[in-house]
C-alpha cells in the first residue's frame, strides 16, 4: 500500500468504520469514535475514562483551586510543567474526536493533568488524535498538577 500523507485520507482509508458524520453540528462534519480508535491503535482498553463523571469532576477541581474564571490558556502554560508525554501512559475522557479538526496549532503542546494518581489529556485532542496517526509515540505537553 502507498503511502498516505495526508492524515484525514490515512483515518477514512485505515479507520473508516470509527467515522460518522455528526448531526448535532452546524454544519456537519466528520467524527471518530475516539474511544474505539484508542483500543484499535494501542490494542489497549483502559486508556479511556467514561466522560461526564470524569471531566465534570476535574472541571469542579481547577474552579476550585483557580477560581470560577478559570483560563486554560494561561494557567497550563504559566504553571504546567513541559515534557514529552507518551500516548499509552496517557487516559483520556472524550468520546469522539472531530477528524477535519484545526491544523493551525499542531504543533503547539496539549494540556494535560496529574489528578488522582493518573495523567490526562485534558486539551487538545484533534492534535493528539493527529500525531498518533502519523504513528508518533508522545505529544509535547504543559502537565498541571492537581
Amino acid at each position: 500500500m502507498e503511502k498516505i500523507e495526508n492524515v484525514y485520507d490515512k483515518l477514512k482509508v485505515e479507520y473508516s468504520d470509527l467515522i460518522y458524520q455528526t448531526e448535532y453540528r452546524n454544519p456537519n462534519y466528520e467524527e471518530i469514535h475516539f474511544n474505539q480508535f484508542l483500543e484499535k491503535k494501542f490494542k489497549k482498553t483502559e486508556l479511556f475514562h467514561q466522560y461526564p463523571s470524569i471531566k465534570a469532576k476535574i472541571d469542579m477541581e481547577l474552579k476550585r483551586i483557580y477560581g470560577e474564571r478559570f483560563d486554560k490558556y494561561k494557567i497550563f502554560p504559566e504553571r504546567g510543567q513541559i515534557a514529552n508525554v507518551l500516548f499509552v501512559n496517557l487516559k483520556y475522557y472524550q468520546s469522539c474526536v472531530g477528524i477535519n479538526g484545526s491544523n493551525s496549532s499542531i504543533s503547539l503542546p496539549v494540556f494535560v493533568l496529574k489528578y488522582k494518581k493518573e495523567t490526562i489529556l485534558y486539551d487538545g485532542y484533534h492534535r493528539a488524535l493527529q500525531k498518533m496517526v502519523n504513528d508518533e509515540l508522545g505529544i509535547d505537553a504543559f502537565i498541571l498538577s492537581i
